[in-house]
C-alpha cells in the first residue's frame, strides 16, 4: 500500500480520536535496547498516525460492528510498515555525517518496506539519586531525551527519556525502567530539569506518546494519541510470536474487554481472531481497492 493512502485511511479513521493503549508481557531485551525499540516504536507509529489529517472514512457493515472494525483498522494502519516487514529492527549511530543536524549527537534509522524513517537526537543523564534505609537502598536514574524525527522530508519533534529505579535489600536487586517518548509535529518547549510526566499531551492538538514500564519479568505498554484535540482510550499488546509480529488489541464491547490477535497473512490481508468465554471469531481483514473489506472464516463478507 502506498504511504500516502496509508496516512490519509490513518487519519480518516483517527479523526477527531486518541488512543490509548497498553498491553503486559515478559521482556527479551536488555533494558537499554528495550529503551532503544520503545523510541523506534514511538517514531514509526507516531510519524504513521501524525503524517496526514484528512481522509473520509469507508461505510462498513455490521456483524464486527462498525465501531470494532473501525478500531481494526486503525490499529492496523498504525502498524501495518511493522507487521509486514518484520518488526523494528532499530540502527543506532553516532552522527557524525549529517551536517544539517549537526547539533544532535546520535542517529536511529529504521527501514520498512520502502520508508526510512530517521530521528536525530541527544539523551542525557540528569542526574542519579541515592536513598539509605536500614538495609535497603533505592537508586533512580533519570534521562531526558530531545530531538527530531525525519521520515519523506517531513519534520517532527520529539522528546523523551527514562527513569531507572533499583532497590537493594538482603542481596536481592528488583530494578524498574520507565521509558517515555512523546512525537508531534508541534513545538515543544521543555526545560532540561522537568520531569516527563509533568508534560501534559492535551497542550497538544496532534501527539504521539509510549510509556513503558520494565519490572522484574514483565513489561507494560501504555500507548496514547491525540488527534485534533480529541482522545478515547483502549488497550494493546505487541509481541513476536514463533517469527511473527502480533498485534492484540482490547476493546470495550457492551462494558466488557474483548482482545483481538492480529496476524498478517499476505500483503495487506490479516487473520482476526478472538475468544471471551463461550463467544470466539475468526476472519480477516484485507484492502482491496483501497477498501478495507471483512470476512468471516466461511469468507463471507461481513
Amino acid at each position: 500500500m502506498k504511504k500516502t493512502l496509508l496516512s490519509a485511511l490513518i487519519a480518516g479513521s483517527v479523526l477527531a480520536t486518541a488512543l490509548t493503549f497498553t498491553g503486559c508481557g515478559e521482556p527479551n531485551n536488555s533494558t537499554e535496547m528495550s529503551a532503544n525499540y520503545i523510541y523506534a516504536m514511538g517514531m514509526v507509529t507516531g510519524v504513521n498516525f501524525l503524517e496526514e489529517n484528512d481522509s473520509t472514512v469507508n461505510t462498513l457493515s455490521a456483524t464486527l460492528t462498525d465501531t470494532t472494525k473501525e478500531s481494526l483498522k486503525q490499529y492496523v494502519l498504525m502498524f501495518e510498515n511493522i507487521l509486514n516487514n518484520g518488526g523494528i529492527h532499530p540502527i543506532i549511530t553516532d552522527n557524525s555525517m549529517d551536517e544539517t543536524y549537526q547539533e544532535y549527537s546520535k542517529k536511529m534509522s529504521i527501514t520498512l518496506g520502502n520508508d526510512v524513517y530517521t530521528m536525530y537526537y541527544n539523551e542525557t543523564i540528569k542526574g542519579t539519586d541515592t536513598e539509605y534505609d536500614e538495609d535497603e537502598i533505592e537508586t533512580q536514574t533519570n534521562s531526558i531525551l530531545q530531538g527530531i524525527v525525519v521520515m519523506n522530508d517531513v519534520t517532527y519533534n520529539v522528546i523523551g527519556g527514562r527513569e531507572i529505579e533499583t532497590e537493594e535489600e538482603n542481596g536481592k536487586t528488583d530494578t524498574e525502567t520507565e521509558v517515555t517518548i512523546i512525537i508531534t509535529p508541534e513545538e515543544i518547549s521543555v526545560d532540561q530539569n522537568q520531569n516527563l510526566s509533568s508534560i501534559d499531551t492535551k497542550n497538544f492538538n496532534d501527539c504521539v506518546k509510549i510509556k513503558q514500564e520494565i519490572e522484574n519479568n514483565e513489561v507494560c505498554y501504555e500507548y496514547t494519541t491525540r488527534a485534533n484535540g480529541q482522545e478515547k482510550t483502549t488497550s494493546i499488546g505487541w509481541e513476536n510470536e514463533y517469527g511473527k509480529e502480533k498485534l492484540e488489541v482490547e476493546l470495550e464491547e457492551n462494558n466488557e474487554e474483548i482482545e483481538y490477535e492480529i496476524t498478517k497473512l499476505a500483503e495487506n490481508k490479516f487473520r482476526i481472531q478472538h475468544e471471551y468465554g463461550n463467544s470466539e471469531f475468526e476472519g480477516t481483514m484485507e484492502l482491496v481497492n483501497g477498501e478495507w473489506k471483512f470476512r468471516n472464516r466461511n469468507g463471507q463478507e461481513i
